[in-house]
């Protein structure tokens, strides 16, 4: 499964939000790709190719940071960077490579993390995005 994650533009900023997408299909001769997205509303994108590396890019070039409690009596959190290895679309997680350690999953809906270069998705929206496939 061909992941990517799109940047769309906030309403009114010039800040950008990384959204998750599954590609649904390649168009012939690399033109571009329709993906379908999986943390907002806007269900289908076109994204042409002349946009990769701008407007979005596959998923696994991208980084984020976790935020872990490092244990539980207090409220101190350690912030970890890795690189995204793959996707578990149904349970909206993503596996991360952290620097010397085993692979991890993370929730895109219940942990606290954040693309390393742009916004991540607001928890409202994912949730939006999960209730709209729900009923489809």
């Amino acid at each position: 499964m061909f992941c990517v994650r799109v940047a769309l533009q906030t309403n009114g900023s010039n800040s950008r939000v990384g959204h998750v997408a599954i590609v649904d299909k390649k168009e012939p001769n690399g033109r571009g790709l329709h993906v379908r997205l999986l943390t907002c509303h806007a269900r289908d994108l076109w994204l042409p190719a002349a946009l990769k590396g701008n407007a979005w890019q596959p998923l696994e070039s991208c980084r984020v940071r976790v935020a872990y409690l490092e244990d539980d009596a207090s409220d101190r959190a350690t912030v970890y960077e890795g690189q995204v290895v793959s996707l578990d679309a149904k349970e909206l997680g993503i596996q991360v490579q952290f620097e010397g350690s085993p692979l991890e999953w993370v929730s895109l809906l219940e942990d606290e993390w954040e693309w390393a270069d742009m916004e991540r998705p607001s928890h409202a929206s994912i949730t939006d995005a999960l209730r709209r496939r729900a009923e489809h």
